[in-house]
């Protein structure tokens, strides 16, 4: 190999239940070269030398794909050799991943480690998204989950991969990197740039868009429904960006999968003008099966600040309880 040639990096994201298929897919010789990611940064940070011509990088089944994209193309910075990000591939046994987005309640109490959130943004930002144990699922409830997979991931190639087929690399050479990076269906949807490759009549894509901020409590109360709550129930993705009252200086990216749901500040203001609100209303993309998108809007309608409650400005929304979760805010 030509030193000039930069060395193609592939990231794998795979369920635990999906390992096994996954490793006899590439063969023994590209098995056999997995390496943990975790342990590859520190080589590329220490400047040694790399000399495969494909580094194949095994991913925590924890760990946020943006983080880990990020963390990579970080670390690649500080190498002189040109290192390309070939190929971003998750691999999902299709069962688990069923009962994850369509039965989240009893999945979490079977595995209460398992980061719904997490399994999410690996196929938002897959290249190829691989099935396993696909024939395990009748015809109706395949054509569901890969008509999911569509919505959050709309430019992924989606392997439904055989007993003994390969699982061939992507050695073209170009870098994925930032195409990755945006590849999740939730920033087209608010960018109004969501072209799905396939619909489903079970499927739906919603944008709920207010420019008042939430009010805390009438949020939270939602959340307190549980499984049932009209936020949870049947809503497989959503994330955006919203305000709560109570914290008016404050940009809070909402994300959530399923049943679990996770808030962090993205800016807080912090300068003088503090009787000034930063943050500006709601704009989230929920993704959800046999959802009706006009109810989940006059639910999320009746959280907002009511004429009078937002009249009373930000001073007066500091005031309101707030018991949401705070991470970062």
């Amino acid at each position: 190999m030509d030193i000039s040639d930069p060395v193609r990096v592939h990231l794998f994201f795979t369920q635990s239940a999906a390992a096994t298929a996954l490793r006899r897919a590439l063969g023994p010789s590209a098995a056999d070269r997995l390496v943990e990611f975790d342990a590859f940064v520190p080589h590329l940070r220490s400047a040694a030398d790399v000399t495969a011509t494909d580094a194949l990088l095994q991913c925590r089944g924890d760990a946020g794909a943006p983080r880990v994209i990020s963390e990579f193309v970080s670390a690649r910075a500080e190498h002189p050799r040109e290192l390309a990000l070939a190929s971003v591939v998750t691999t999902v046994d299709a069962l688990t991943l069923w009962d994850m987005l369509v039965a989240p309640a009893l999945y979490r109490r079977r595995n209460p480690e398992a980061s719904l959130v997490a399994t999410a943004t690996q196929i938002e930002h897959a290249a190829v998204v691989v099935f396993t144990e696909w024939t395990s699922l009748a015809v109706d409830d395949l054509h569901l989950l890969v008509s999911l997979v569509g919505q959050l991931n709309p430019a992924a190639t989606v392997v439904l991969l055989g007993a003994d087929a390969p699982l061939v690399l992507d050695r073209h050479g170009f870098d994925v990197a930032e195409s990755s990076l945006n590849r999740a269906g939730w920033k087209h949807v608010l960018s109004g740039t969501f072209a799905p490759r396939s619909v489903h009549a079970r499927v739906s894509t919603f944008r709920y868009q207010n420019l008042r901020p939430f009010h805390p409590g009438r949020l939270a109360a939602l959340f307190d429904a549980g499984p049932e709550s009209p936020v949870g129930a049947n809503v497989i993705r959503a994330v955006g960006f919203c305000q709560f009252a109570s914290r008016p200086h404050t940009v809070v990216l909402w994300d959530q999968c399923a049943t679990e749901l996770q808030f962090a500040a993205l800016h807080t203001d912090t300068g003088a003008h503090t009787e000034e609100s930063l943050a500006f209303g709601q704009d989230i993309a929920f993704f959800g099966v046999d959802r009706d998108p006009a109810q989940l809007q006059d639910v999320l309608d009746a959280c907002i600040l009511d004429d009078d409650e937002f009249l009373a400005g930000p001073a007066g929304w500091t005031a309101l309880p707030d018991p949401l979760p705070r991470r970062g805010t």
